[in-house]
């Protein structure tokens, strides 16, 4: 039951109902039971300062039937209290009311005490019938000299009626309070909480093949609002994650098929020319070689992929030489380019900052792709600067150039201008400007291409650049 926040929020609020309602209702029986006593107490005293007046007293003491003779003020007090009348020293002189109670209250030691020291005192005590009275004790003074003392009792039973009906109309209002309470909390908790469950049953139709579907924003402003705005852009990253995984099995699929066909048509017939005597076509055994190496190098290309797409952490920021970098990469390309003119027009020294590792796998791409496409005697050149703020890397050949219809899929993993085979033309495997582009992506920057048939092509990465150029320092 307590697996629910509705009921949870009631009950969290009917206990802290019940503490402060019970906290003042306790405060309030303790200020009624002090009035009420505190009444009661004043009528005691009123009455023991009439009984301890002249009218009842001497010098010597207790005037004889002193209260048979009361007047009408003191008749009508005797008819609400019971009262004892002492000297100085000695026993009972005259008393009114019921002799057993009297005699208890007579027993009571502070008596001595009002006698003999003129202190007055108030005492609880029990009759033989089990009534609870209050007794007042005071001493009696006249001109200045003590002559005795006095003593009045009343029931209480009126002040503990009152109480003990307050005690019960408060427990049973406070039962009916908490009942009632607890029913409102519970609507207002549903009330408070019925977006959550429309959330709820809006997120349970939402699946994994169809995260097209948001859950409702009625109030982008209040906290359900947010969290529904936040869930909504949660599931559209992960909307368009399936997009891409998808895409990326159908493209890898598409892509693997052709040079594994070939890769299984030549040797299926390598193997029967083999197994029929006759020496293997070379043409085949040169075609095997060249789609294992394509096979082998697209199957890199998609690991570089995932490890980029599934990183979660973010790039290495280093500072490091990107001119270095340039130099060392025309360097190893160099030897596989025969025909080619590669130049690095880098500055001696250009310190950028950016992950040092991603930026040359960036740069093998871009130069591999240029020396792959430009036909000797052809040039390949690496241009490196800041400018505005920005490092600018372009990569730039002599090669056919690419036609406009192209630029805008450059980049889409598995898209090359020419799909099929096209003799005298390389192929590619489609996913070294994905790799480029996802690498600009994770350091805020940008891959743009810049091609037209006929002039070549020039690839330019940019990002931002927290420091300007500085010199090598040993």
């Amino acid at each position: 039951m307590f697996h629910s926040i509705r009921v949870r929020i009631a009950v969290l609020y009917g206990i802290l109902f019940v503490i402060i309602v019970s906290l003042g209702s306790v405060f309030f029986y303790l200020q009624l039971a002090r009035a009420l006593y505190g009444q009661l107490d004043r009528g005691l005293a009123a009455a023991a300062a009439e009984f301890g007046s002249d009218e009842y007293f001497t010098a010597a003491g207790v005037k004889p039937a002193a209260l048979a003779h009361a007047d009408e003020d003191g008749a009508a007090l005797l008819a609400q209290y019971s009262v004892q009348l002492f000297d100085r020293s000695g026993p009972v002189r005259d008393a009114q009311g019921s002799p057993r109670l009297l005699q208890k209250a007579a027993a009571l030691p502070a008596l001595g005490q009002a006698q003999q020291n003129a202190m007055s005192s108030y005492h609880d005590i029990t009759s033989p019938g089990q009534t609870t009275f209050r007794v007042y004790m005071a001493p009696v003074v006249l001109h200045g000299q003590l002559v005795g003392a006095v003593q009045v009792a009343t029931p209480t039973a009126a002040v503990a009626a009152v109480l003990a009906s307050v005690r019960t109309f408060t427990t049973a209002g406070l039962a009916v309070m908490v009942l009632a309470l607890g029913a409102f909390g519970l609507w207002v908790a549903g009330r408070a909480l019925s977006p959550v469950s429309r959330l709820i049953a809006a997120a349970h139709d939402i699946t994994a093949s169809d995260l097209s579907r948001r859950l409702p924003v009625h109030n982008e402003k209040d906290e359900l609002g947010r969290l529904a705005v936040t869930i909504n852009e949660m599931i559209a990253r992960l909307e368009q994650a399936f997009v891409r995984e998808r895409q990326f099995v159908a493209d890898a699929s598409h892509a693997l098929t052709t040079p594994v066909t070939v890769i299984a048509g030549n040797a299926e017939l390598v193997a029967q020319d083999l197994a029929d005597g006759r020496t293997p076509d070379p043409t085949m055994l040169q075609d095997l070689i060249a789609e294992t190496e394509r096979l082998s190098e697209m199957v890199q290309r998609l690991l570089d992929l995932a490890r980029l797409d599934k990183s979660s952490t973010p790039p290495r920021i280093v500072l490091f030489d990107l001119a270095a970098l340039a130099r060392r990469a025309v360097a190893r390309t160099g030897p596989n380019a025969p025909g080619l003119t590669l130049q690095a027009n880098v500055p001696e020294t250009l310190y950028v900052h950016g992950d040092a590792a991603e930026i040359e796998e960036l740069l093998d791409n871009l130069v591999d792709n240029a020396v792959k496409y430009t036909p000797p005697p052809g040039t390949v050149s690496v241009t490196a600067a800041l400018r505005n703020g920005q490092v600018e890397l372009a990569v730039k050949d002599t090669g056919p150039g690419i036609a406009r219809e192209h630029l805008a899929h450059l980049g889409q993993r598995f898209y090359r201008v020419h799909p099929e085979a096209v003799p005298g033309q390389p192929r590619g495997t489609g996913l070294g400007l994905a790799i480029c582009r996802e690498i600009m992506a994770r350091h805020g920057g940008s891959l743009e291409i810049e091609s037209k048939p006929g002039l070549g092509t020039t690839v330019t990465a940019r990002w931002p650049a927290a420091l300007g150029p500085r010199q090598a320092t040993s």
